[in-house]
């Protein structure tokens, strides 16, 4: 299952999508914030099949992802995020410079 996030695409496995949406179905209706992330996260989200080691985006996807010609896929644990190659390289050198006060932070949690 492939949906929008942020400046990317994010790609889960029916398992792991499977839970994501159990979990959006317990939500509260009544909860602004939650109906907001059903309708763009959730409702955005495609089965995108994966043929000869490609795997199709559809136009809305791509346009919301603001892909172009060149992607590049970014492993992240229990999915991977499609990004267009000049937006990954603005967000990894700004992640690059968050990196030292990110990293202290997650030390608290044992990471």
């Amino acid at each position: 299952m492939v949906t929008n996030y942020l400046h990317c695409l994010w790609a889960f496995g029916k398992d792991d999508w499977r839970v994501i949406e159990e979990k959006a179905a317990n939500l509260s209706l009544m909860d602004s914030a939650v109906n907001i992330y059903r309708r763009y996260f959730i409702s955005g989200a495609q089965e995108c099949p994966i043929k000869q080691g490609r795997i199709t985006l559809p136009p809305d996807l791509r346009e919301i992802a603001g892909l172009k010609k060149e992607v590049v896929l970014v492993g992240e644990l229990k999915l991977f995020e499609i990004w267009d190659r000049e937006i990954w390289e603005q967000e990894f050198k700004r992640a690059m410079g968050s990196f030292p006060e990110a990293s202290q932070a997650l030390s608290g949690l044992g990471i």
